[in-house]
């Protein structure tokens, strides 16, 4: 006699375990009946794992002296409609840089996010402190004919965030050409001769 024919009855289908965040959840198979066995179902699982997200702290500039600038992040590898307001915690951005720091870059850096469904990594900005303008004006000054020189001055305009003079590196150094006894500059002007007339009826009266 040959090998009884197995039968199987109905269609075997699959369900799982409702859920889209990170975990597990259970694959149940149905349906299937034979008359020649005992069937048994065994679920499966169906593992969600977390996606990279990364988050760079945007670049910033600012003048010396001047306040800090809002401090931003972008995002990168948000997925099923996700947005920063799907984080379960924002990131925190900082720098060290200060209203008060040298011209200089400075690190911007964002940390402290949180969202089980992402693995979330990092990428550092900075914060680039620019030069603001100095104008260094040599005051005016008199003196007579064979006095000394008086003293040679300078004023500011453009100080920021409490400097003065005393703050420069390097002082201006303050020079003339003029000494004790220079002259004061005269200009000469030459006499200028009447301008003859030269038209036909100013000759005729001269006649």
């Amino acid at each position: 006699m040959g090998r009884a024919q197995a039968f199987w009855c109905g269609t075997l289908t699959f369900s799982r375990a409702l859920g889209e965040v990170v975990g597990g959840y259970a694959i149940t198979p149905a349906g299937l009946t034979s008359t020649n066995y005992a069937i048994t179902f065994v679920n499966g699982t169906l593992t969600i794992n977390p996606v990279g997200l990364t988050i760079t702290a945007d670049n910033q500039s600012k003048g010396y002296g001047a306040a800090l600038p809002g401090l931003t992040v972008s995002y990168s590898g948000f997925v099923n409609g996700d947005t920063a307001g799907s984080l379960t915690t924002a990131p925190a951005v900082t720098t060290s840089g200060t209203a008060s720091s040298p011209a200089g870059s400075y690190p911007i850096t964002a940390s402290g996010a949180v969202d089980a469904n992402y693995t979330i990594s990092y990428v550092a900005g900075t914060l680039t402190v620019s030069p603001v303008g100095l104008v260094v004006t040599a005051n005016n000054q008199s003196k007579g004919y064979g006095a000394a020189l008086p003293g040679l001055t300078v004023s500011y305009s453009g100080f920021v965030n409490g400097d003065t003079a005393g703050s420069l590196t390097t002082a201006p150094a303050v020079t003339t050409s003029g000494t004790a006894s220079s002259r004061r500059a005269v200009t000469r002007s030459r006499p200028v001769a009447p301008r003859m007339p030269t038209t036909r009826s100013a000759m005729c009266r001269a006649r």
